[in-house]
């Protein structure tokens, strides 16, 4: 791709001379596109053969920049396929004409702008074509318009599955390819719509909105989906019933904000993006991979917001619906499944509970009637070293795995969260974490809170080492005292990797307020199991300066490693 700083912004001819404009072909080797001041002649008015040839200016009856040229014909190769253009200016009806080797024009892709801004377009052109230039017409009744650069452009495999936006305001790159550079405290604001085309192939389900915002630093950014066209100058004060809004949190850098179907009530024909010190790098339609006969669907990328709030009966499948969390610190994938109940839970996760965590019953894969009348856990978290030793036990004590069990294996392999192995499986990368609709939903907050930092555990070596090192830095009666807490609850408190990945999860799941009420509920409890050491216990609850500072630190330890503050997991607020 060419750079940034060839495009020369809001200039006419980077090269300095008159009438060219900078094109970069498939290696990065920036040239000139000149233009052709034949049609010039032709031109109706005086005040029309002033307008610079990258300017939209009447030609032959036709509002239209000169037909620039390269100075030899470009072959495009097959892994390029693809043509980008920018242009700046407050046009409509705009359409990029692309002229091949006879000088006829070979394609047609219009560009959907509206409004003033700076619009950079990427488009597909068929494989092994040439390319001897172009120009830029406007059908619209008035506006101004300029062709700042072109180039060839590898356009990647996209999900879009067509032109799926109309621009009006700031910059906006359609392929993702280009990032907005902003300064210090300004505002931005976005206003785009579906093309009708692409709102009339929508189905009322199936398919996601990606967002890809990019920040200078900690901000915030409000997004809001409307259901019909926006009129001029309509943005925050349409109708609360035909919008959907979402606040994201930002933090500096690039993140992806995902807004599947399932959350809207219908089928957006706008978008609004604004906020200050915001841009947009991306923005397409994707289709969902749905639930075929036979074939497991593919994680849905989602906010922890977007987890909580979709409901079952817009699930893909009725069991349980399979979440990639999509603020998730490394590229490993981090799998969620919401299951329907704690039955369709147990069914997908109990022997694992067993085999991986619980006291008396770990190593071992056990049968169904072993476990009868025995629970698991409301919440699951394994990593991908546990499944995959799950998985190969179970091959080579020929156990027979159920029906939901085969079905979560392949989930895992088609994420790569377990490969296959000779005679069995092996740890790929990423974790699984589970909750259920049968909690109420503050409890589906907290124990969603808690399966995502063992998700982060799981994933980020800097963080489980910090963790590790806090928890030793515990005195003795401290951590006692959560191994005993652990032990009630039914973990392995042998496992020490296990005690303290359990010991971060349960300190940082609640707010640093709700920590104190928390320890003191369970130091109830464990007063009545333990009563020989009920004194023990109440003066390990009461110690409330020692659990602060150690959620302090563990909190502080998250952020340093991840950038993800504890108390604010879910990036994305639904309103």
């Amino acid at each position: 791709m060419v750079a940034a700083a060839l495009l020369c912004i809001g200039t006419i001819g980077c090269a300095g001379r008159a009438g060219a404009v900078p094109f970069a072909d498939q290696q990065g080797r920036v040239t000139e596109l000149r233009a052709d001041r034949r049609p010039a002649e032709e031109r109706r008015s005086a005040r029309a053969a002033r307008v610079a040839p990258s300017s939209l200016a009447p030609a032959a009856g036709v509002r239209a920049t000169a037909l620039f040229r390269l100075p030899a014909e470009l072959s495009l190769a097959p892994t390029a396929g693809g043509v980008f253009v920018e242009v700046s200016g407050d046009a409509s009806d705009i359409t990029v004409e692309i002229f091949d080797g006879s000088g006829a024009p070979m394609w047609f892709e219009p560009l959907l702008v509206e409004g003033a801004g700076t619009l950079r377009h990427e488009f597909r052109l068929p494989p092994e074509r040439s390319i001897v230039g172009l120009r830029v017409v406007s059908d619209g009744a008035g506006g101004e318009l300029e062709l700042l650069a072109a180039g060839v452009a590898i356009v990647g495999p996209r999900l879009s599955f067509a032109p799926g936006l109309a621009v009006t305001g700031s910059y906006f790159p359609l392929a993702g390819v280009h990032r907005v550079d902003g300064s210090a405290g300004v505002p931005f604001g976005l206003r785009a719509r579906v093309a009708p085309e692409l709102w009339e192939g929508l189905a009322d389900d199936g398919w996601l909105i990606a967002l890809r915002l990019w920040s200078t630093g900690a901000t915030e950014a409000v997004v809001t989906l409307y259901d019909r066209p926006l009129a001029a100058g309509e943005g925050r004060t349409a109708r609360p019933e035909s919008t959907a809004r979402y606040r994201v949190r930002l933090a500096g850098g690039e993140r992806f904000v995902h807004i599947p179907s399932a959350l809207l009530q219908f089928r957006p024909q706008a978008l609004t993006v604004e906020g200050r010190d915001v841009g947009v790098v991306s923005l397409a339609h994707e289709l969902l991979p749905g639930a075929r006969e036979g074939v497991e669907p593919l994680a849905i990328p989602a906010d922890a917001a977007a987890v909580l709030a979709v409901r079952p009966e817009r699930w893909r499948q009725p069991e349980y619906e399979l979440y990639a969390w999509n603020a998730a610190p490394t590229r490993a994938p981090v799998l969620i499944f919401d299951t329907r109940d704690y039955n369709t839970q147990a069914r997908l996760f109990r022997r694992l509970a067993y085999f991986a965590e619980k006291r008396g019953y770990r190593g071992a894969v056990h049968s169904d009637q072993a476990l009868e009348g025995r629970r698991g856990w409301n919440a699951h978290d394994y990593t991908a070293a546990d499944l995959a030793q799950f998985f190969s036990v179970a091959a080579n004590d020929g156990v027979v795995l159920t029906e939901e069990e085969l079905r979560l294996r392949q989930h895992l392999l088609d994420h790569g969260v377990i490969l296959t192995a000779e005679g069995g499986w092996r740890a790929g990368e990423g974790a699984v974490l589970s909750i259920s609709y049968e909690s109420n939903p503050w409890l589906r907050g907290v124990l969603l809170n808690h399966e995502l930092l063992h998700g982060v555990f799981f994933t980020v070596p800097g963080f489980e080492v910090a963790a590790e090192g806090i928890w030793l830095g515990l005195d003795g009666q401290s951590r006692q005292f959560w191994r005993r807490l652990f032990r009630h609850i039914g973990y392995d408190d042998a496992h020490e990797r296990l005690m303290i990945n359990e010991f971060q999860a349960y300190t940082l799941q609640q707010s640093r307020d709700g920590l104190m009420s928390w320890l003191r509920t369970w130091g109830q409890r464990l007063r009545t199991r333990y009563p020989d050491e009920a004194d023990a216990i109440e003066l390990m609850v009461a110690d409330q300066d020692g659990h602060l500072a150690a959620y302090d630190q563990l909190r502080n330890a998250l952020l340093v490693t991840t950038g993800l503050d504890s108390e604010e997991l879910a990036l994305m607020s639904v309103e």
